[in-house]
């Protein structure tokens, strides 16, 4: 939860959690505001420089979770080769209304 500091921008952040938590600063980084992630929670979360997260909204919490990635049709085809091809399945003969 972020809790109102000085006219410097800067505020405390409550990161308080049932497992663990830390006390942070909210910093300036050009027009945004930045908060360090202490090793140990990237470790648990497993966040590394330049991982994509999502941040959203939770009342007045912030969350960070990883950013799932959308891939396209185009690019999974891309990545079919001999080694992952797979075989054609028999399913055995139709056992229902199902036209083949």
């Amino acid at each position: 939860m972020l809790r109102p500091g000085s006219e410097s921008g800067i505020s405390n952040v409550d990161t308080t959690k049932r497992e663990s938590a830390v006390v942070t600063t909210v910093q300036k980084w050009g027009n945004s505001l930045a908060i360090r992630i202490p090793k140990a929670f990237a470790a648990q979360a497993r966040l590394e420089e330049n991982t994509n997260v999502q941040i959203s909204l939770e009342g007045d919490r912030i969350v960070v979770t990883h950013a799932r990635r959308e891939w396209t049709l185009e690019e999974l085809v891309t990545k079919i080769s001999r080694s992952n091809k797979h075989s054609e399945v028999n399913w055995g003969h139709p056992a229902g209304k199902e036209h083949w």
